[in-house]
């Protein structure tokens, strides 16, 4: 991605396992993210995860609260982001500071 959009919604292309975002959650790990914007730009980014919310009752959908760890063009901005751990995939959005 040659310039990334602030408040635009990113499809997750590939995410975290299960065991890699338990230690993002309890360990403070930052947790990486494959983002695409039309299928053909990609752009990983290391997600710090501050708060985590169930999607439903089956424990494999999350919604993430956090802030982006790297790469450093990005460090510091807020994200929301929804992800389904099953296949690890969802969106995210890099909200304005």
């Amino acid at each position: 991605m040659a310039t990334t959009k602030i408040g635009f919604l990113y499809a997750i292309k590939d995410g975290p396992g299960t065991f890699d975002l338990v230690l993002a959650l309890f360990k403070r790990m930052p947790a990486l993210f494959t983002l695409t914007s039309d299928g053909s730009d990609t752009r990983v980014v290391h997600m710090t995860v501050n708060d985590v919310e169930a999607e439903c009752g089956s424990c494999e959908r999350w919604n993430l609260k956090g802030f982006i760890s790297a790469p450093d063009v990005l460090k510091g901005r807020m994200v929301e982001a929804y992800y389904d751990q099953r296949r690890r995939s969802g969106h995210m959005t890099i909200t304005p500071q």
